[in-house]
């Protein structure tokens, strides 16, 4: 059979992918990103990385945007959100792609 059947395979590249997409990524973002994703996640009920993004901001070059998907799987990973659905981005950038919405598992209300 075809790799391209294989659940197990399109894992390891899935891994091999945000591994590679966080190499570049400045320790310091890492750390401001997944505080704010916490922050986040503690005051709103459903959300979206772009939620996260206009506290901290797309990571700083050579980095790849790409790289909020390993700080939201470290969210849903630590049990701090879990996937809900899907809605539009809101960043016109994005050109109104979808955006998973996640719901948090640690929000404490609205501030």
């Amino acid at each position: 059979m075809s790799d391209i059947w294989d659940i197990q395979a399109g894992e390891n590249l899935k891994a091999e992918g945000m591994a590679l997409v966080q190499k570049p990524v400045a320790e310091q973002w890492k750390s401001d990103a997944l505080a704010a994703l916490r922050q986040v996640a503690g005051r709103m009920e459903f959300l979206t990385a772009d939620d996260v993004i206009e506290l901290v901001g797309d990571p700083p070059l050579p980095a790849d945007p790409r790289a909020w998907g390993p700080i939201i799987s470290h969210g849903c990973r630590v049990g701090w959100i879990e996937a809900h659905g899907l809605t539009k981005s809101r960043r016109s950038s994005c050109h109104a792609t979808p955006r998973r919405v996640y719901r948090s598992l640690v929000y404490r209300g609205a501030p």
